[in-house]
């Protein structure tokens, strides 16, 4: 890993850079917190695993509150997202992943690990 890892990030999608803090880890991933609002806290949590200047994780704060709510992961290191998750009651259980199972670049499986969420349970 390299000590001098750098990357520009538009969390918000101005076009302007915006503020984010980079840290190398012993494993030689590199994570990348940045402030998607603009309060001096961080509201997305980026890890590149391999240097390839993409994110293999990325957490999200999307509503701003301190508590992160939405998770994208390239499992398998394509540069394509194929899993998506979601906490939307925010009780640190997924709600909702979706994944794509056999890489193929279309999501295919939806599953509701958090059974108080899942809409096809009877409740």
């Amino acid at each position: 890993m390299s000590e001098y890892y750098d990357t520009h990030v538009d969390v918000d999608g101005d076009g302007h850079w915006d503020e984010h803090w980079i840290h190398e880890n012993h494993d030689g991933s590199v994570d990348v917190l940045a402030d998607m609002n603009h309060d001096g806290h961080a509201d997305l949590y980026g890890r590149d695993t391999n240097e390839d200047s993409f994110f293999d994780q990325v957490v999200t704060d999307n509503n701003y509150n301190g508590t992160f709510d939405t998770i994208f992961e390239d499992r398998n290191l394509d540069k394509h997202f194929d899993l998506v998750g979601q906490d939307s009651n925010e009780n640190g259980i997924l709600d909702e992943v979706v994944t794509d199972e056999d890489y193929d670049g279309t999501f295919d499986t939806v599953t509701y690990p958090d059974p108080t969420t899942n809409p096809l349970a009877v409740h």
